[in-house]
């Protein structure tokens, strides 16, 4: 009997050993996968945070202002200069008859100068002349090079009411004769300018073609001695930082009417 309550203990102990081992033994191992699930976890969330990261950088206000910039910069850099294609978007100016007050009559004078004028057989004795019997002084500068050849610039010092600004860029040919580059002059702005500058050019142009670029704020003609005339109601981009004329922003409006040989 002895023997037997020996026995039984050692059976006893044996088990509870056992016991213990097994609950450690689970312990261990529940805790490793607790680990190994809160460092997956872990690193899910932060793989989200990079992706979440990321899209908020594409979207973000700043990147979309600098988007939005560049943007703003290539569509402005494909506009500059004036408009001289061959597009025509279909805009009719209003019909309005020329004033005749006096900017109305010096709007017609002038333009009947540039249309006289404006070609590549020029007498540039005769336009100073026909420029001064209007009442205007003459301003003229002469550069050349062995490159380029000569270029006149002929300016005038004083304007003719409701007018300004004229302005003729005479080249000198290979045979030494003198052609128009350009010929333009400014007329007042007002609700009204753009369409009186363009019955206008049809009077003293002589235009009896519809324009070939019909636009808001922009007419051309083609013609057949190989200039384009032209008529464009400025605007505040189109006066900045103009290297002959000085400009404020009540200036925005004034119209310009030229006469240009065509390059192409």
């Amino acid at each position: 009997m002895g023997i037997w309550k020996v026995l039984m203990k050692k059976i006893t102990f044996g088990i509870i050993i056992v016991g213990l081992g097994i609950y450690f033994a689970q312990s261990f191992l529940g805790s490793k996968h607790q680990a190994e699930d809160h460092q997956d976890h872990k690193d899910h969330h932060a793989h989200s945070d990079d992706n979440h990261s990321h899209d908020k950088e594409k979207t973000s206000p700043k990147n979309t202002k600098k988007l939005e910039a560049t943007k703003n910069t290539s569509s402005k850099a494909s506009h500059q200069g004036h408009d001289h294609g061959n597009s025509d978007e279909g805009f009719e100016v209003k019909e309005v008859d020329i004033p005749t007050d006096s900017a109305g009559q010096s709007l017609v004078e002038l333009g009947e100068i540039v249309s006289e004028f404006g070609r590549r057989n020029l007498d540039v004795d005769a336009l100073k002349s026909s420029l001064t019997k209007s009442g205007l002084d003459i301003v003229s500068t002469k550069d050349s090079n062995p490159y380029t050849g000569s270029m006149t610039v002929l300016r005038t010092n004083n304007s003719l009411p409701g007018t300004r600004y004229f302005h003729a860029q005479v080249f000198t040919d290979e045979a030494g004769k003198p052609f128009v580059q350009h010929m333009s002059f400014e007329y007042r702005p007002s609700a009204d300018a753009f369409a009186e500058a363009v019955a206008a050019a049809k009077k003293t142009f002589g235009l009896t073609k519809v324009a070939d670029v019909r636009k808001d704020g922009f007419y051309s003609w083609n013609t057949d001695d190989g200039y384009i005339i032209w008529i464009k109601r400025m605007t505040k981009e189109d006066l900045k930082d103009d290297p002959f004329n000085a400009y404020t922003d009540k200036d925005v409006g004034t119209i310009r009417v030229a006469k240009e040989i065509e390059i192409h």
